[in-house]
């Protein structure tokens, strides 16, 4: 199996071919996630995510739900939670694991990532370096609730998020 960028993940053998996360409209494709840097029509996705590309770039995609197994261009293809906003999908294809963006704790409109055993992973890591070092989710939950009161008894407080993902979690 041979792996690279190329306006996307893409993943050959042999003369199969699938590539995900695609920077523009590419049949075949799979789509991890509806953030702006991940989403563009045309390619599989779970119908959570068919759903936001639809309000937010007006497109259209193929639904595929959580642990169905398709034939991809003679791949397996099988998505999984991904943790990480509504509709967020980990993409196995055969034995190779492409994370998208992923969160092992999960989320206010999602499940939590579970672990995959495969032979090949591609990790998309924002946060990858070692010197990135996050509290406890409840942690910060608890803090932001316990800033939130104090403020609020000295007048109104406006919050602001990225309108998909950090908007919902603010909401939850």
């Amino acid at each position: 199996m041979r792996v690279r960028y190329e306006g996307g993940i893409l993943v050959q053998e042999a003369l199969k071919e699938v590539i995900l996360d695609p920077a523009r409209r590419t049949p075949g494709s799979v789509v991890s996630h509806g953030h702006m840097d991940h989403l563009t029509s045309g390619g599989i996705m779970t119908p959570q995510t068919v759903a936001v590309l639809k309000v937010r770039r007006g497109g259209t995609g193929q639904p595929l739900p959580y642990g169905k197994e398709i034939d991809l261009n003679g791949f397996r293809v099988v998505l999984k939670d991904a943790g990480h906003v509504f509709g967020s999908a980990m993409v196995r294809v055969d034995d190779l694991l492409y994370t998208g963006d992923f969160n092992p704790e999960g989320g206010s409109t999602c499940g939590r990532a579970q672990p995959e055993f495969v032979r090949d992973l591609i990790v998309d890591a924002t946060y990858g370096r070692p010197g990135y070092n996050f509290p406890p989710k409840h942690d910060v939950e608890s803090d932001l609730l316990n800033w939130l009161e104090m403020e609020l008894a000295h007048g109104p407080v406006a919050l602001g998020g990225y309108e998909f993902g950090k908007s919902q979690e603010l909401i939850a």
